[in-house]
């Protein structure tokens, strides 16, 4: 299989554990490590969080959430990935719009994810 379909694949995945709330689907995706990375305007700095730290509580399961995603973009460079993916979720009939920057290495002949940012897209973007 070429990098591409590989990629494709965890991606994939990773949409279908998120948007089926299994967690451990999701985060198979990832690297132990891999961290999740936003800006907290309110103190001017950077906030980190390890992927695995971030499991939502089960509760959101119980929530009437339904979320598509796209991928926009994969960029390669050997053992490197960029893929840019666009989200639509609706809850509670409000529709948003979200993109994750994630960032793919490939170690021992598999594509993990190792860092993911992202925001709400705002309407006209």
């Amino acid at each position: 299989m070429d990098n591409i379909k590989e990629i494709k694949q965890t991606i994939s995945t990773y949409v279908e554990g998120v948007k089926e709330f299994n967690f451990a689907m999701a985060e198979s995706t990832w690297y132990k490590e891999g961290i999740k990375i936003a800006y907290n305007p309110e103190e001017d700095k950077l906030e980190t969080l390890k992927m695995l730290d971030s499991r939502p509580p089960d509760k959101i399961k119980e929530l009437d959430m339904q979320q598509e995603a796209n991928i926009e973009l994969i960029d390669v460079t050997g053992s490197a990935a960029i893929v840019i993916l666009h989200w639509v979720q609706v809850f509670q009939g409000e529709k948003k719009q979200y993109v994750d920057y994630l960032s793919l290495l490939k170690c021992k002949d598999e594509w993990k994810i190792a860092a993911k940012i992202s925001d709400i897209k705002e309407s006209g973007e």
